[in-house]
């Protein structure tokens, strides 16, 4: 006699057991990690190369362009002394960079309200580089926009070393540097110094220094 056959029907209740890999979590450090060494080289490359893409193709504009319209709030733009400092802050000082430069060197006065759409923390430190130094308001303003640009990528740097390893970090800073509305971080607006400010304070929160980070975030709400 044949054996009998054994059949399952479609709805059988039989299940197969299905394999399954664990996937690893991100490679972020424990919070009792110890701040890693400071680097400063690799973020002040990136950040050098972000400045010379950006100054570069603004001062050719700058030389070879053709200005379409008067930017506000000047009718007629307030000349930039003669020199080195023409050709490289005037193609970014336009437009916002212009109502800061007018900030910084009347304040907030009654009979001019739209200056209040501006923050004071940028105008303010553009008006006291102008007196300590005697540079033009225009010409502290891309300094200070520069300056705080390279030291919040130093920042940036360690922030993101703090929680990943030394490729995401760096992957991070090429991002940011090489974004397309990254010239902002050039030119004299308040971008960089709010991005200096606000990772500072980020920074100082993720070590639990909390009142630094506190006052560094007061700073960058009044940027």
């Amino acid at each position: 006699a044949s054996t009998p056959r054994r059949t399952v029907a479609a709805h059988s209740d039989d299940t197969i057991p299905i394999q399954t890999q664990t996937v690893p979590p991100p490679r972020r450090k424990s919070v009792a990690t110890e701040m890693p060494r400071w680097e400063i080289g690799y973020p002040l490359i990136v950040a050098a190369v972000h400045f010379l893409i950006v100054q570069i193709t603004a001062t050719l504009a700058s030389l070879f362009g053709t200005s379409n319209s008067p930017s506000p709030p000047y009718g007629v733009v307030p000349p930039l002394p003669s020199g080195i400092w023409e050709h490289i802050v005037d193609p970014m000082r336009l437009w916002d960079g212009l109502w800061y430069r007018l900030i910084a060197v009347e304040g907030y006065p009654e009979q001019h309200v739209w200056n209040d759409a501006f923050w004071p923390t940028f105008p303010m430190s553009m008006r006291g580089l102008s007196r300590v130094t005697g540079l033009q308001q225009d010409v502290s303003g891309y300094l200070i926009a520069n300056v705080c640009f390279f030291i919040a990528m130093v920042l940036l740097y360690q922030l993101v070393r703090v929680d990943f390893d030394m490729p995401i970090a760096r992957r991070t800073l090429w991002a940011l540097a090489l974004f397309p509305t990254s010239l902002f971080f050039t030119a004299i607006y308040t971008e960089s110094m709010f991005l200096m400010l606000s990772v500072a304070a980020i920074l100082c929160a993720r070590i639990r220094k909390w009142w630094l980070a506190g006052l560094l975030g007061l700073l960058a709400a009044l940027t």
